[in-house]
Formats: structure tokens, C-alpha cells, sequence
């Protein structure tokens, strides 16, 4: 109603607006097969702009690499439409018959290219004849007039036809052939799209279906394990943020089959992205891979469906301290809290992965307005790792200073719960450093902020010598030297340090008392 009065002199415009965007956004994907080339092709259906000019937004740089468009192609579209792509613009630009349904044609490539696939997996779209592969951002060319505002949520329907009816078809919003969703643009680009002779295995968490879809078998584990793997973490999450509120959720695993692992050559490699109701995973396929890898990555990524996707960053590379390396520190403790690790792995995990790293890494000291978008895509290691390490190690403190500070009343877990309940309450509020303060102030006070200041927003290494501790594990510095290269086997690298932090096991305290110790 507050609207009524202060946009009655627009109410013709508005009225027009609000028809062209009446009907939902329609997608049609089909399999576009030559002997030469695989493609996608893609059939896009809206409502025009009145003007008979609209906007599709497509980012040509993705996950800092920019010519992502050239994935797209355009071919002859009906008389009376024409598009032209502005990859500088991050947009298509298509003129059509004004305020008319638009319906645009494209077809989205597989990445080919005289890299191996090892090289190149597993970001990039990957069509061919037995599979396809493909992220939302690069398959989803999106009208800007449906979505003027960040939250708005539309209707769009999902369409695939005439693909080889003993395909897996499976993506972010489900298994359907055919889809109805209401999405933001983000949550409808942020996603994944699979098909093929893919596996799919099921399960249900009070009665919410968990989708797990992977190709082939595993070198080093079978696929039943890894359905027991998702299934305990997918569980010990919800529980842990007291949310079982989604209606699916969706899990694709490639194996990157091509990887070298021989005694002149190895390769190893594993990653994934948390996405809308889902994330992707990928890991090459030969002996180098292990079960404890996997173990991580899962609990990693699935994490980051509440850190980072339900508490949503501010400002994203400015809080990858929290969204990266909250998601690091909360990977560990609920691996030890699911009885996927012990108390001596978790020691070992946190001083291997995140301790040394970080206090060997030449960039530890930057400050944290310089992890930027250009500085954290750049390539170099040394910035990327930055926030992962620096965020584990001011929440595994912030974890005891809160203990310390209240008694034992409240820890970080308390805190992260009180974090996504505020935002549940305001989905408006996005984590900032504003927003992050005024929670954990009443409990840790001035010193608390002041430490917020220094650890985090002026990058300054935390002393932990004077640091309080969980029962049952001292502090200790030593020389080590530091092993680098792509695997454990594989060591390109070494290079000496003095006086690294390690944090160590109490003599005489037992698995259990250290557990709770960490827990607590």
C-alpha cells in the first residue's frame, strides 16, 4: 500500500512492465550432435521489453577467467530478432519486436582445446556424446528486466527433450524432465546441470531426497561408500544447524579418468563449488586419491550450503575469512564431532593444513581489504589459500575466547546458530563486519573487537602462546620444513622455517577428553 501513492503518475509504465514479465522465463535444452562437434542447444522463451530492446546477462568472467562467452553460440535466429553479445558487458544484447514473447536460440560448446582433460576439468562446460557437465553461470543466458532486483524471485520452467531416454538427467533443482522453480538469478545461475551414463544413488532425510549422481567406479573407494559418507554428513549438518528445511538436494561427483599417476608422472587433483541445493565435486581417478580426501571435501563443501550460501557474504572476497575459513575450522571440528576423525587427526589436519601453511605463506600479514577480487583470482596460491587459512585460525581462537569470556556458556557453534537465526529472521542482512561484531561483542567485549580488528581487518598473524586452550592441548613452536607439490607423494618443493606454531596433545589426556575438550 505504501507504494500506491508515490507511483500512481508511472501506473501506465508499471502496468506495461509488469506484462512483460508476466509469463515465466522458459528454458529447452536439447543434444546438438555432429561427427565434428557437441553442443547443448538452448531455446530461451520471455516477455520482451516494451521497447523492444532486452538485456541478457552473462558473465564472461568466470572464476577469474574472463572469455566465457565464447562458449556461446549464436546462429540465425526468426526474422525480426537479432542478438548481439557484449562480452566487455557481461550482457547479450537482443532487439525484438516491441513487448512480443522473444524466443533466442544458442547452443552452448564443450570446452575443446589441445589441453588434456586433466588440465582443464572441471570448471569449464563439458559436452560430448556419453556426458555432459555444465554450471549454470555458462549454460543460462538470463533476461536482466526479470530479475531488477538481486532477491527477486521468478518462475522458470526447465525443459529436456530428445535426450537418449537411458540418460541420468539431474541438476540443482531436481530429476524432472520437465521443471517449475521460483529462483533468484543468482540461486538459478549459481547451479549445475549433468546428463548421461551418469549412476544416481538416492536417500531420504526425513523424507527430503538426496541426490548423489557420479559415472563409473572409483579407484580407491566403491560408490556405496561414498553414499554412507554424504549420508552421515548430509545428517550431522542439519542437525548441527537445526535445519531441515530443504526440499532436495543434489550431489554430482566427476572422476577426471586421464589423470598420469605412474613412477615418472603423477597427477592428483580434487575440488568443488557449492551451488544452489547442491554443490559439484571432481577428483582425478587413480591411486593418488584416498578416501580421507573425500572425507574432507564433502563435509567441505556442504558446508558452505549454509556458510556462504544461507549466510550470504556482504561483500564476497572481503569475507572469505568467514565464508571460507569458518567453512575450514567447521569442516574439522564436525568431522571429529561425526566420529569421521579422531582427536590425533584433527591435531594433525589442523597443524598440517592450516597452521604451517598459514605461517609460512609470504602473504599472511596482508591486510584483508587487500583480498580482492583481482588479487584472489590472480592465480597465486599464496592470496587464494589467504583467507581459508586466516579465517580457520581467528575462529579456532574466537572459539576458545568465547568459552574463556562467558564460563563456558557459549562457543562458536552457539554463536554461528545465533548468526543464521537473525538471518533467517531477516533475509535481508548479509554477513558483514558490522553485522558479525554486533553478535559475538556481548560476548567477548572490547578485547574481543579489538582482536576482531587486528587478526582480521589488519591481517596481523594471532600469537598463540599467550592464547587460551581446550583442555588437554598445549602450545609448542618448532622448526619444520616444509614439503610442497602436488601430492603427498610428490614433493617439488622444500623449504625450512623456524619457530612455527603446532598445537599438541596433552600427555596423559584421553581421546574422549580431548574430543569433548575441542567440542565443548
Amino acid at each position: 500500500m505504501r507504494f500506491l501513492f508515490t507511483l500512481l503518475l508511472l501506473s501506465g509504465a508499471a502496468a506495461l512492465m509488469s506484462q512483460t514479465a508476466s509469463r515465466p522465463l522458459t528454458y529447452i535444452f536439447s543434444p546438438l550432435f555432429t561427427d565434428t562437434s557437441t553442443a547443448i542447444r538452448v531455446i530461451i522463451s520471455f516477455d520482451g521489453e516494451p521497447d523492444g530492446t532486452s538485456v541478457l546477462n552473462f558473465q564472461d568472467d568466470q572464476f577469474g577467467e574472463p572469455g566465457q562467452m565464447k562458449f556461446l553460440h549464436f546462429g540465425p535466429q526468426e526474422y525480426g530478432f537479432k542478438v548481439q553479445p557484449e562480452p566487455d558487458s557481461n550482457r547479450i544484447l537482443v532487439t525484438h519486436p516491441p513487448g512480443q514473447r522473444v524466443r533466442i536460440v544458442y547452443s552452448v560448446n564443450d570446452r575443446q582445446g589441445s589441453l588434456p582433460f586433466y588440465d582443464y576439468c572441471c570448471y569449464m562446460p563439458i559436452v560430448n556424446k556419453e556426458y555432459f557437465h555444465v554450471q549454470g553461470g555458462h549454460l543460462l543466458a538470463v533476461p536482466d528486466h526479470y530479475f531488477s532486483d538481486p532477491k527477486d524471485l521468478q518462475t522458470v520452467e526447465l525443459r529436456w527433450v530428445n535426450f537418449d531416454k537411458k540418460w541420468v538427467i539431474n541438476n540443482s533443482f531436481g530429476l524432472d524432465l520437465t521443471q517449475k522453480v521460483r529462483v533468484t538469478a543468482t540461486q538459478l545461475t549459481t547451479s549445475v546441470f549433468v546428463g548421461g551414463n551418469f549412476d544416481r544413488y538416492s536417500f531420504n532425510i526425513q523424507n527430503k531426497p538426496v541426490h548423489f549422481v557420479t559415472k563409473g567406479r572409483w579407484a580407491a573407494f566403491s560408490n556405496d561408500t561414498l553414499v554412507d559418507l554424504l549420508h552421515t554428513i548430509v545428517e550431522g549438518h542439519r542437525t548441527f544447524w537445526n535445519d531441515f528445511t530443504d526440499s532436495l538436494y543434489t550431489v554430482t561427483f566427476l572422476p577426471i579418468n586421464d589423470a598420469p599417476w605412474s613412477d615418472t608422472s603423477k597427477f592428483l587433483s580434487y575440488g568443488g563449488s557449492g551451488l544452489t541445493n547442491s554443490f559439484l565435486c571432481y577428483a582425478t581417478n587413480n591411486p593418488g586419491l584416498h578416501y580421507s580426501s573425500m572425507r574432507y571435501l564433502f563435509t567441505h563443501e556442504l558446508m558452505h550450503h549454509w556458510i556462504g550460501t544461507k549466510i550470504e557474504n556482504a561483500n564476497e572476497e572481503q569475507q572469505y575469512w568467514f565464508s571460507e575459513g569458518f567453512t575450514e575450522y567447521f569442516t574439522l571440528k564436525n568431522m571429529l564431532r561425526y566420529g569421521l576423525i579422531t582427536p590425533n587427526e584433527f591435531l594433525e589436519e589442523f597443524n598440517g593444513s592450516m597452521v604451517q601453511p598459514h605461517y609460512t605463506n609470504p602473504k599472511r600479514a596482508m591486510p584483508n581489504d587487500s583480498i580482492n577480487y583481482r588479487n584472489f583470482w590472480s592465480g597465486d596460491k599464496n592470496w587464494e589459500k589467504l583467507p581459508y587459512y586466516r579465517g580457520c585460525l581467528y575462529a579456532f581462537y574466537l572459539d576458545n575466547q568465547l568459552r574463556t569470556a562467558t564460563n563456558g556458556r557459549v562457543n562458536l557453534d552457539a554463536v554461528m546458530l545465533d548468526i543464521f537465526q537473525k538471518i533467517r529472521a531477516n533475509p535481508l542482512q548479509k554477513l558483514d563486519h558490522t553485522f558479525f561484531k554486533s553478535v559475538i561483542q556481548p560476548h567477548v567485549g572490547a578485547k574481543g573487537m579489538a582482536d576482531f580488528e587486528k587478526f582480521i581487518e589488519k591481517g596481523e598473524p594471532i600469537k598463540f602462546k599467550k592464547a587460551l586452550l581446550p583442555n588437554g592441548m598445549v602450545y609448542d613452536e618448532k622448526d619444520i620444513t616444509f614439503a610442497s607439490g602436488p601430492s603427498k607423494e610428490v614433493i617439488t618443493k622444500r623449504e625450512k622455517f623456524k619457530d612455527i606454531p603446532v598445537f599438541l596433545r596433552k600427555k596423559g589426556i584421553s581421546d574422549a577428553e580431548l574430543k569433548t575438550a575441542i567440542l565443548k
